[in-house]
């Protein structure tokens, strides 16, 4: 019977604790980052009847015009007002209190620090890249940034125009010749330039970019070789550690999210708020060619800038242009290329 006991009260250790008063068990909940009591108030004492749960780290969208708040609670003051299309970075949760239905959801945003929007206003995609096969106009959202829509109403009422397309001015940066292997780091370059950066092609290379002399390093962690000379590549995560690198010696605050293995929807759906988008792909289109060693040979990196129903716009560092390429084939090759992607913003 002692054992039984003793096995009992560990068993109840592990899954919460007893009230020593009047005997009620509280399951315990690491997850549950603060309490909200039945007002919507945030407390101290932890979850009462919702719970506010971390999630991954995510990017959403404004459905209608919104206001973010103090609290999870409709009565608490609002920070920011933020417009259709919006977009902001969800970390957490508010459940109700049947433990079921979102309530609230935690956001981030350089714009406003951090605050609470009801579920009800975000979307993980955003409306607007509806892409019916219809004529369209334009719209200029500032120097160089245009949007392409057909005006009507969409099918549920969230906008009043269907986004089609868009193009934004990413000035292409040639590598040649002094970074032959540096087309990662070049269309980087350019992102960084577009938005107003300074950033130099040959500094990001120098003294930004992780580098490994090893054959046997993970292009995930490194730039492979150098790319002034003998280099061979590098993925999303490089450069998102470049940008950080940047941000540290230069004071900048510029966001990077490695979004290797989204849908292709979320990579037009960048494009339209503004976000230029670096990808992976083959020289040319071809199909990806790999070397007894397990390395690529024909890997190249370029910006994604635009699209339309039937192409997409590209800033190619090889040719130092600006390029109009067939969507379909785009799309193909990117995704051969394992879908990798990244942004800087």
């Amino acid at each position: 019977m002692r054992l039984i006991l003793v096995t009992l009260l560990l068993f109840v250790n592990v899954l919460g604790t007893v009230n020593p008063k009047n005997g009620d068990f509280t399951v315990n909940r690491p997850e549950v980052e603060t309490g909200i009591d039945k007002t919507g108030d945030l407390t101290e004492e932890g979850p009462t009847d919702w719970e506010e749960i971390k999630i991954p780290r995510s990017y959403m969208y404004v459905i209608y015009g919104v206001g973010v708040r103090t609290a999870p609670n409709r009565a608490s003051k609002i920070i920011k007002e933020l417009p259709e299309g919006a977009g902001v970075w969800v970390t957490a949760k508010v459940m109700n209190e049947d433990g079921r239905t979102v309530r609230f959801y935690r956001a981030e945003s350089r714009e406003f620090g951090t605050g609470y929007i009801a579920s009800g206003r975000l979307i993980t995609r955003s409306p607007l890249y509806k892409s019916p096969d219809v004529d369209y106009r334009y719209e200029k959202k500032r120097d160089g940034f245009i949007r392409y829509y057909n005006e009507e109403l969409c099918e549920d009422g969230l906008t009043d125009r269907w986004y089609v397309g868009c193009d934004m001015a990413v000035a292409p940066i040639k590598q040649y010749p002094e970074l032959p292997e540096g087309c990662e780091i070049t269309s980087l370059t350019e992102v960084l330039n577009y938005y107003g950066y300074s950033a130099n092609k040959l500094t990001m290379a120098d003294r930004y970019l992780p580098k490994s002399d090893s054959g046997y390093a993970d292009p995930n962690e490194y730039y492979l070789f150098n790319p002034r000379s003998n280099g061979l590549y590098c993925f999303a995560p490089v450069l998102v550690k470049t940008v950080e690198a940047y941000n540290l010696d230069n004071g900048t605050d510029i966001c990077a999210e490695d979004i290797t293995g989204c849908e292709v929807t979320e990579l037009y759906g960048k494009l339209l708020h503004g976000i230029p988008v670096v990808v992976w792909l083959t020289i040319d289109f071809e199909e990806p060619e790999i070397n007894s060693n397990g390395f690529y040979e024909n890997l190249h990196c370029v910006v994604l800038s635009g699209y339309t129903s039937n192409t997409v716009s590209i800033s190619d560092s090889m040719t130092g242009e600006c390029l109009t390429v067939d969507r379909a084939l785009f799309e193909k090759n990117w995704k051969v290329m394992g879908s990798r992607a990244m942004i800087a913003y």
